[in-house]
């Protein structure tokens, strides 16, 4: 096949930077590639080549999703990597010349209820029925630590899964990963969810580990608020990780990378109490009395009772000597002080990390369906595998076609240098969390919504969060992809992490249409208070401005998962693949609901409702709830390669507008109701790219009448459209925001340009042209340009030169065979509603549900 032929004359596609101060052998590197479609077939037929040496690298490969075709879409490697400190080196594939894989002993062996695998450096034993029980040759007695705020006189830790994968390269094996699901009880009636996820270097016994921490009860949130104090809140004092040195050897201790070892003798305590930095009284703090409970600034390093060092940030490691050199171990807790309260604890031979919490500081308030995760690493030298970052060339990227917004189209540099703002020191995100202390356990990786103190500018503080609106995370990987700035990676890595842990409801015990569901950014113009990153708070004022809810909870209006899923492909990190597919499942929930009786009462009720689906008629809201819902069923299909999720997508979109449609009785000149059929057009443009590259056949009927209709609609753009502050009357907040809403209509219009005859293409062009100009014009000299919502949009939308490319692949793949036809879609009625939800009828399945809905009834039908 020609395109396999190809594969040996590929550019350097990767290079691979040491950000760290200590050089690298054999660490573990693990990536995500994107593969052209028809390229790659077999994991066999590969290698992973160093474009200096030609050396051949030992390396793992998985076909993370295949394309239609059976070839593989997304790779991911896993290779063993040897770098001196901050040095690089690049990367590419080619065809193997020997496709043979060596006969290996499989390195796992289950003992009775323990796992032994042999590593390069001595054997590990993990035990499956314990959560992160793990034996090194120099560490031993490992296991979790439960201090609750309340007293417990009874505690039990059930295993409840385990499961284990094993790599292998064509010579040796390469790693193994372990994920283990616990459920710790109490006697106080409150139950924690712990996922641990341990990989281990089988080469040189390095242990990668990642431990989530979950609340997975509902909260009550009174009148649609959520504030602390919830009565089904776990107040932790510290879940630890303690062990014990396997031959009594040293433990040293250091808190920095440029610090010196200390020798531990006694008792050593380093205990990182808040950020350290200048507003670390910052109300984010607030507990649920709405105070700030911090001990004191910074860290302070506490030997036999007596405070020896004390600053702001500790970034510590944990030496542990063994029977020789060859057996010493390095603990390293990852963002010790970004994720305070955090702890180390030395006493003797037995040492504890904190994982949520320390003992030393207030106890900490796990929210119902909140949860945390904390990484460490146990490695034979100093140094880990954290410091390695794979960056893949851009137009190597673009030539994939594997992601629908890379297709090489030019990025526009005015408007790009108005989006680097984001990482200038003065002005970027970095500083704008540093003004609120945006740091701690809860706070670490959101974004500051700064532009919502508009009408409070005088506050020394106004807290606002932000929660992934208009999909930073997103914007972030793609400025990170175009560009290579390793700083937009690890803000988008730290805000991946961020949004997949605090602001996702991890309950299904609430109603449905909230479990699982993303939290609001705060509502407009009001401060967090003691909601954190939940929206609302009883001690918001009210009727702020028009329409103001003042409480609610998760809705389909704001949930975006493209970022999420593209970091998933790009890092293989777990929790975002579970988070898309988390909240695809709540927001098709929202809109089609749960299939019990009730969820058809409360659809027939609501029918009338402007951002629901009508039951009767089977119609989807023209708005960005509907294209939010369609980013997330094309998302799952991205990071799953399930084709239902598609022809889901399929159905909203025929279900929501269509060619025939009297654009006159949309009112889409009605501004503040219905601006946002723009973004529900860009996610059909999106659906169409994706399609495009995914099929061999020329488009069906149904996809014909799809682009028909957003060529109705983008005709109408041509002609009516304007620029929202062209008409700053009507509009109740005539901010720069809606200028940078306007990108929207740049990439709709870039994307129909090329199915346009040549007269609609000249006014379509011209439009396109004036848009940019008054864009520019308007955002340049605007300090509003440097708020959060204005670079997220810009971040998200800026790019409309990709939409055009896009458009153009489709119309070539349309054939130019656009003409209409009589295709009728048959939306889902009332009927088709019924009967899905007799099919689903169950009684155990209705009262569950019922009492979830409506928790008042647990006392009479039991909890859910």
């Amino acid at each position: 096949m020609e395109a396999q032929s190809n594969l040996s004359h590929l550019a350097d596609i990767l290079t691979v930077t040491n950000a760290g101060a200590f050089h690298l052998s054999d660490s573990l590197l693990g990536t995500g590639i994107p593969l052209q479609k028809g390229l790659i077939w077999h994991i066999e037929s590969i290698e992973l080549i160093d474009a200096a040496t030609s050396e051949v690298f030992d390396a793992a490969f998985t076909p993370i999703t295949l394309w239609p075709d059976g070839s593989i879409k997304w790779l991911g490697i896993k290779t063993l990597i040897a770098l001196d400190a901050k040095q690089q080196k690049s990367l590419y594939l080619r065809k193997a010349k020997v496709i043979d894989f060596h006969s290996l002993t499989y390195p796992i062996q289950e003992k009775g209820h323990c796992l032994h695998i042999a590593t390069g450096e001595g054997e590990i034993i993990v035990d499956k029925r314990k959560l992160l029980n793990i034996s090194t040759p120099s560490i031993t007695g490992s296991s979790l630590e439960y201090l609750f705020a309340e007293p417990v006189s009874h505690l039990d830790e059930a295993v409840v899964e385990c499961e284990f994968n094993v790599y292998r390269s064509k010579h040796h094996y390469i790693c193994a990963e372990i994920t283990q699901i616990g459920v710790v009880t109490t006697d106080i009636d409150k139950q924690v969810k712990v996922t641990a996820r341990t990989s281990i270097n089988l080469i040189n016994g390095d242990i990668d580990v990642a431990i989530t921490i979950t609340n997975p009860a509902a909260a009550v949130h009174p009148n649609g608020k959520w504030d602390l104090g919830d009565p089904n809140s776990i107040n932790i004092k510290a879940i630890n990780w303690c062990f014990k040195s396997a031959h009594s050897g040293k433990v040293s201790l250091k808190t920095s990378e440029s610090a010196q070892w200390q020798l531990s003798e006694g008792k050593t305590c380093l205990h990182q109490a808040s950020s350290g930095g200048d507003d670390w009284l910052s109300p984010i703090h607030v507990d649920k009395s709405n105070k700030v409970n911090l001990p004191f600034k910074g860290y302070k390093l506490v030997n036999n009772g007596h405070a020896t060092e004390q600053g702001d940030t500790a970034s510590p490691s944990l030496r542990v000597e063994g029977e020789s050199a060859e057996n010493m171990s390095f603990i390293t807790p990852d963002l010790f002080w970004q994720n305070f309260p955090s702890q180390l604890l030395i006493e003797e031979q037995r040492l504890s990390l904190s994982l949520l919490g320390a003992e030393s500081s207030p106890p900490i308030e796990l929210q119902p369906g909140e949860q945390k995760t904390r990484t460490f690493t146990i490695s034979h030298t100093e140094g880990t595998c954290r410091a390695l970052l794979a960056k893949i060339d851009p137009d190597y990227v673009a030539s994939t076609h594997a992601i629908a917004s890379m297709h090489g189209g030019e990025t526009d540099a005015t408007l790009n240098q108005l989006i680097n703002v984001a990482l200038d020191g003065k002005a970027g995100f970095e500083q704008k969390n540093k003004s609120v202390d945006m740091f701690g356990w809860r706070n670490f990786g959101e974004l500051y919504a700064d532009h919502e103190r508009a009408l409070d500018k005088d506050s020394a503080y106004f807290i606002s969060h932000y929660n992934n609106q208009y999909d930073p995370i997103f914007g972030m990987l793609s400025q990170w992809l175009k560009t290579g700035d390793r700083q937009w990676f690890v803000l988008a890595d730290h805000l991946a992490k961020h949004v997949a842990d605090i602001d996702i409801y991890h309950t299904k015990d609430d109603k449905p249409e909230y479990s699982g569901g993303l939290f609001w950014h705060t509502d407009h113009y009001v401060q967090a208070y003691t909601a954190t990153h939940r929206t609302y708070s009883a001690n918001q004022p009210s009727n702020v401005y028009d329409d103001h809810a003042g409480g609610g909870g998760p809705g389909g209006q704001h949930c975006y998962t493209q970022g999420l899923a593209l970091h998933y492909l790009l890092t293989q990190y777990p929790p975002s693949k579970q988070a898309v597919l988390k909240l695809c499942q709540w927001v098709k929930t929202v809109y089609e609901g749960d299939n019990t009786l009730m969820a058809l009462v409360l659809a027939c009720r609501n029918r009338s409702r402007s951002d629901l689906k009508d039951v009767i008629t089977g119609q989807y809201p023209l708005d960005r709830g509907t294209a939010n819902y369609i980013n997330a069923l094309i998302d799952s299909y991205e990071v799953t390669g399930k084709q239902a999720f598609m022809g889901k997508a399929e159905n909203v979109i025929l279900s929501t507008f269509s060619y025939r449609d009297d654009l006159a009785s949309r009112d889409l000149s009605n501004v503040e109701n219905t601006w946002f059929y723009t973004v529900f057009c860009q996610s059909v443009c999106r659906y169409l790219s994706v399609l495009q590259t995914h099929s061999d056949n020329a488009p069906c009927a149904a996809t014909i009448a799809i682009i028909n209709s957003l060529l109705h609609y983008g005709k109408w753009m041509i002609e009516h459209e304007y620029l929202y502050l062209d008409k700053a009357d009507i509009l109740e907040f005539p901010n720069q925001t809606w200028t940078a809403q306007d990108c929207r209509k740049l990439c709709v219009l870039s994307f129909i340009l090329p199915f346009l005859s040549q007269s609609e293409k000249g006014q379509c062009q011209e439009k396109i042209t004036r848009f940019k100009q008054g864009i520019y014009t308007r955002l340049s000299s605007s300090e509003e340009t440097k708020t959060t919502r204005v670079l997220c949009l810009l971040m998200q939308n800026a790019h409309y030169a990709e939409y055009e490319k896009m458009g153009l692949q489709c119309f070539l793949w349309s054939q130019h065979n656009l003409e209409r036809t009589d295709f009728t879609y048959r939306t889902d009625t009332f009927a088709t509603f019924f009967k899905n939800t007799l099919l689903h009828f169950s009684l155990s399945r209705e009262r569950r549900q019922l009492v979830r809905r409506f928790p008042q009834l647990q006392r009479f039908l039991g909890k859910p």
